[in-house]
């Protein structure tokens, strides 16, 4: 596998903006969160496994399970553009979104596929949106796609 930029990964992801919010989605009709990893993992011919007999609520840590066993762990306080994280959602204290960094800004920009409106000016589907204080202080986890090479 040929060594691959942040840009590589965030130009995959944008190419999604838009993209409507379909669970299990896996290609430019709709994807979910996970989905959109997927789709930029395989665009840019990252090994990965795919795994969709997942239920739209956290179940066991599965999804923490598949991060970890996929990409490689960084501490989220070098968290750089093009990086994943894992966010705790709707208060089920578990890891059950996901989302690609956009920019190395503070606050970062997080490329998310969502179902719900975050914001008013966001609806369903992929979405680039500024982390709130809010959101930021949901993340749990920070994941790098495997032969990516941070400056």
């Amino acid at each position: 596998m040929q060594s691959l930029s942040p840009q590589d990964v965030i130009r995959v992801a944008r190419s999604y903006l838009g993209t409507r919010w379909v669970h299990q989605g896996r290609s430019r009709k709709g994807v979910d969160c996970v989905g959109l990893l997927v789709v930029t993992a395989r665009e840019l011919g990252i090994p990965h496994r795919d795994v969709t007999n997942y239920d739209r609520r956290p179940s066991n840590g599965q999804l923490e399970k598949l991060l970890s066993e996929q990409l490689d762990r960084i501490d989220a306080r070098e968290m750089k553009l093009g990086d994943i994280v894992a966010i705790e959602d709707q208060g089920w204290r578990a890891i059950s979104h996901v989302g690609i960094l956009g920019d190395g800004a503070r606050p970062f920009s997080l490329i998310h596929s969502w179902l719900r409106r975050p914001e008013p000016d966001f609806g369903r589907g992929v979405v680039e949106m500024r982390l709130s204080q809010d959101w930021a202080g949901l993340i749990r986890a920070a994941f790098r796609f495997p032969g990516v090479l941070v400056e």
